[in-house]
């Protein structure tokens, strides 16, 4: 079992629970990930990523959830219609 800093626990404790963990991922990524999110270092991309992706999957949930539970009545060309009559 490894000791850790006692500060350092305390924030991890408190920030959130984290779970360390070695990982490959290709350089190019890595840079191109970091640009897109913004972050400051590689720890923050990788938690900006995922949070991100976990975020979109939940959205993707819970909009198949609504299948067959939304009736839209208009077709494209009633749209265009209403839209031309504007």
């Amino acid at each position: 079992m490894r000791y850790v800093h006692s500060a350092y626990f305390a924030l991890l404790f408190f920030k959130r629970f984290a779970m360390q963990t070695t990982i490959t991922i290709d350089d190019q990524q890595l840079k191109n990930l970091m640009f897109y999110t913004h972050a400051n270092n590689e720890a923050d991309a990788i938690d900006k990523a995922i949070q991100t992706y976990l975020q979109q999957a939940k959205q993707r949930q819970d909009l198949l959830a609504l299948r067959g539970q939304v009736d839209i009545a208009e077709t494209w060309q009633d749209l265009r219609e209403l839209e031309i009559n504007k």
